[in-house]
């Protein structure tokens, strides 16, 4: 069961608000509603770290009221009870925000979104300043197209899910020809890096698109940062997940290819373990040298070449 499935319930119900969810048609209303105003007045920018609230008009108090009422359609749906308080936390409403965070908490133990937001709530960004994103869109957005310059782990937004997805920059045309490109010609693991000083996390794709040596990324980092920075977020999501969306973008940001990858059995027990680290540490803020300097030790351990999928 993934993590997601698991508090939606066991049926799987196509709406357009996502694939994953198992919302009424009242309740979907209410949540395409909510997104189109909150997409109208949130604007967040990876590159310098920031979020632009507009809401002049008190738009966002009308979609917080949106999911509320899709919240109270379902009750006993946790992520409709967290986009719900994610919503008041962007329209200023602090206070009531992490009040009904905690009811959420309350209500559902093992929801660990909103423990999560609870343990980091004084730098906590809301769900609704992650870009929104879906397996239709056919060019990134500007806050991501500024810093993918290779490969970038992203924590993004589908409909009211938070989620980490693997986005690779076509800078030498390697992906020009995709039609026959499918899971089967994708193999993909993690690693806890032999590296822990800051300690170092690892994910590694091979794209077999031509007979002969295949196209290899690497995404490695330090996921212990600070509570509710992005950057550890991407990797809790990551390795709260049982699958991966992985995206190949060309150099004029529209998207090539978009695939979900299903993880291994190894795979998951390894983002146990990265789980645990992460929780178990507030994190620090780690000087861009000394992070450098950790993941170029790291790739002389563990060479990308040399790896056995």
């Amino acid at each position: 069961m993934t993590f997601f499935r698991k508090f939606f319930g066991n049926k799987r119900v196509r709406s357009r608000t996502s694939d994953d969810t198992n919302f009424s048609k009242k309740v979907s209303t209410c949540i395409t509603e909510a997104l189109a105003i909150i997409d109208s007045q949130i604007n967040f920018d990876f590159e310098n770290s920031e979020v632009t609230i507009r809401d002049a008009g008190g738009h966002l108090i009308d979609a917080s009221l949106k999911l509320k009422t899709a919240y109270n359609l379902q009750p006993d749906n946790p992520l409709l009870h967290y986009a719900y308080a994610s919503a008041l936390h962007c329209a200023g409403q602090i206070q009531g925000a992490r009040k009904e965070m905690e009811r959420c908490q309350l209500a559902h133990s093992d929801f660990k979104l909103a423990s999560m937001a609870l343990n980091s709530w004084d730098n906590w960004c809301s769900l609704f300043t992650l870009p929104p994103w879906n397996s239709d869109i056919r060019k990134v957005p500007g806050c991501i197209s500024k810093i993918l310059q290779t490969s970038m782990l992203l924590p993004i937004r589908m409909c009211i899910s938070p989620r980490a997805v693997q986005f690779i920059r076509d800078v030498n045309d390697d992906f020009h020809h995709l039609e026959s490109l499918g899971s089967n010609k994708i193999q993909t693991m993690n690693m806890i890096s032999p590296i822990t000083d800051p300690q170092i996390f690892a994910l590694f794709i091979a794209i077999n698109k031509n007979a002969g040596k295949p196209i290899r990324v690497q995404e490695a980092d330090c996921p212990i940062k600070p509570r509710g920075d992005w950057r550890r977020l991407r990797w809790e999501l990551f390795c709260m997940q049982t699958a991966y969306d992985l995206v190949i973008v060309d150099q004029d940001d529209f998207v090539l290819f978009n695939i979900r990858l299903k993880m291994s059995k190894k795979m998951i027990a390894t983002n146990k373990k990265m789980l645990a680290l992460i929780d178990d540490a507030d994190g620090r803020d780690i000087p861009t040298l000394d992070l450098f300097d950790a993941i170029a030790r790291h790739r002389s351990y563990v060479k990308l070449e040399e790896l056995r999928f």
